[in-house]
């Protein structure tokens, strides 16, 4: 009984996690601390400073400063109290602290203020490991590229998309990692090796950090080895997959 805080999953995938749920449930009895229960709230750590992301009082009911898009909320107050915060979009959910702030009155009707918090931690996979994990959820794989005709519709179907979906993508990330150095590559999946490669120029980099195998705008959609955890906030990276039917 008393005051509690879950949030699930304690753990969320960047760009994989696509909700997270933060319960926050006071329960009276002769044990707590509060009587009667007037307002509860849940933030979210922002820096220097705890900032409220929604809240359910016994006056005005439910109220929000987040964008009902990407989010669901429930919440009551009658006899007991709770504030569910849910996040359906893996671009909605963050990691961090998130904290329950229960406030009522006493048996003497003096205000009370009880908080407890739940840290929510985030795992940043490299974009080759998310990009297999996104195409083995529609059961398939990163896309394998085996000769000169395989590439050329791969190739292809990039250019159109580039063209016509989304021009911001500079890589697309397909099948292939480096086994032991930049000269010898295999797909994860089938452990098999590659045996056709569409290098640009002065690739492959000699560096075994640059395990991503992706095709690059700059270069004409040609092969590139990059560094799987470089910054995407000025190149955009997406993946291609191959699903057999």
């Amino acid at each position: 009984f008393g005051q509690n805080l879950i949030a699930a999953p304690s753990t969320i995938l960047k760009g994989l996690t696509e909700r997270l749920d933060v319960n926050c449930t006071y329960f009276l009895d002769n044990t707590t601390n509060i009587s009667s229960i007037t307002s509860i709230s849940i933030s979210h750590w922002e820096s220097s400073h705890f900032q409220e992301l929604a809240s359910v009082d016994t006056f005005n009911g439910i109220s929000s400063s987040l964008s009902a898009a990407n989010f669901i909320i429930s919440g009551h107050i009658d006899g007991y109290g709770y504030l569910n915060l849910t996040w359906n979009t893996s671009s909605a959910v963050h990691r961090g602290v998130y904290q329950c702030n229960v406030r009522g009155l006493d048996a003497t009707g003096h205000p009370v203020t009880l908080f407890t918090t739940v840290n929510v931690t985030g795992v940043n996979l490299e974009p080759q490991l998310t990009s297999q994990a996104s195409c083995e959820l529609i059961g398939g794989n990163l896309v394998q590229v085996d000769d000169a005709d395989e590439y050329d519709f791969v190739h292809g179907l990039i250019r159109q998309y580039s063209v016509s979906v989304d021009y911001r993508i500079h890589f697309f990330v397909i099948g292939g990692s480096q086994d032991g150095d930049a000269e010898h590559w295999y797909y994860p999946h089938s452990n098999e090796s590659l045996e056709y490669y569409r290098w640009a120029p002065d690739y492959p980099i000699d560096n075994p950090v640059a395990n991503c195998l992706t095709l690059w705008r700059y270069y004409d959609w040609n092969m590139t080895n990059i560094d799987c955890d470089r910054d995407q906030k000025n190149y955009p990276i997406s993946f291609m997959c191959e699903v057999e039917i």
